[in-house]
């Protein structure tokens, strides 16, 4: 085969593995296309005739989920600032970016960064309007006007113009002004407080956008035992870091010790089993202080006989 092209991906990926440590790859689709099985979408696989597993046979299920895009953000130095005087050095905001979409966690960063530029700043949520006879240059909306109130320079920005013709000789023209700066009225993003239920802050906040470690996509179940399951998480642990596993998806960090099951600096580890049904989440994290954790969980949900 020259050339081929995908026109829709599955929503998962089959695999079984024989008692004798063979595996091999299962086709998912309708029954007559000469694949092995069916994929419903509530999750149920159907083996067809022929192709059934045999006894002792593991089969492996891949697949992503999707969830609320979602970011978390700090400024350092302003929270240094405003705590110096004594007083608490943060205050939260909780929203949503209405536009433009925000169709991924990174757009949600650059979103939270956007609002950290301007709402760490003394002259946040200004808006006034200011009038001028004749200036010596024409104001157009967008640009910026420094303000000097309170031995203060304020920049802000022009967002409506008019001008009034004094029909007099020579001219006057009076240019009335209306400024705001972006936390008061925002050109490129429109926010909203209302905030989606099903979406989860995240425990710390990052100081920058892209502060976080890669996902293990290639994690993978090596063995599956009635007591122990072995893990390989497809990459190498970073230096002085390594992977840390929990019965929910949350409360990755240092210092959460509830639904903890183990912290390793090994690519390939073993998570010993305690009944049939089983959820695991994993995610890779370094060394520093805090530590940075992969952005989503890599889970492993099992159904196997206990010893």
């Amino acid at each position: 085969m020259g050339f081929c092209t995908v026109t829709q991906t599955g929503s998962a990926w089959v695999v079984s593995t024989l008692p004798g440590g063979a595996t091999k790859t299962r086709l998912v689709g309708v029954a007559g296309e000469g694949v092995d099985c069916s994929l419903t979408t509530t999750g149920k696989i159907t083996f067809f005739a022929g192709r059934v597993p045999v006894a002792g046979e593991t089969v492996t299920v891949s697949y992503r989920l999707c969830s609320r895009a979602i970011a978390r953000l700090e400024d350092a130095a302003s929270i240094a600032a405003e705590a110096a005087g004594g007083m608490p050095g943060t205050a939260r905001w909780l929203g949503k970016v209405l536009r433009p979409l925000a169709r991924s966690s990174t757009d949600c960063e650059s979103a939270a960064q956007a609002v950290l530029s301007f709402a760490s700043s003394r002259a946040a949520a200004i808006a006034g309007s200011y009038a001028s006879i004749n200036p010596t240059a024409d104001v157009w909306p967008g640009d910026v006007l420094s303000i000097i109130a309170n031995r203060q320079t304020i920049n802000v920005v022009v967002r409506r113009v008019a001008i009034t013709d004094g029909n007099a000789r020579p001219e006057l023209l009076t240019y009335r002004i209306a400024f705001a700066n972006d936390w008061a009225e925002s050109l490129g993003v429109i926010l909203s407080e209302a905030i989606a239920p099903d979406s989860f802050l995240p425990p710390t906040a990052q100081a920058a956008p892209g502060q976080v470690l890669a996902n293990l996509q290639q994690l993978t179940v090596v063995s599956a035992t009635a007591t122990t399951l072995q893990l390989d998480a497809g990459t190498a642990p970073p230096i002085g870091g390594g992977f840390e596993v929990r019965l929910r998806n949350w409360d990755f960090g240092p210092g959460v010790d509830q639904n903890l099951v183990l912290r390793t600096p090994v690519r390939s580890f073993s998570i010993p089993r305690s009944a049939q049904v089983e959820r695991y989440y994993i995610r890779m994290f370094d060394a520093s202080n805090p530590p940075l954790y992969s952005r989503l969980s890599s889970a492993v949900f099992t159904n196997l006989p206990v010893a």
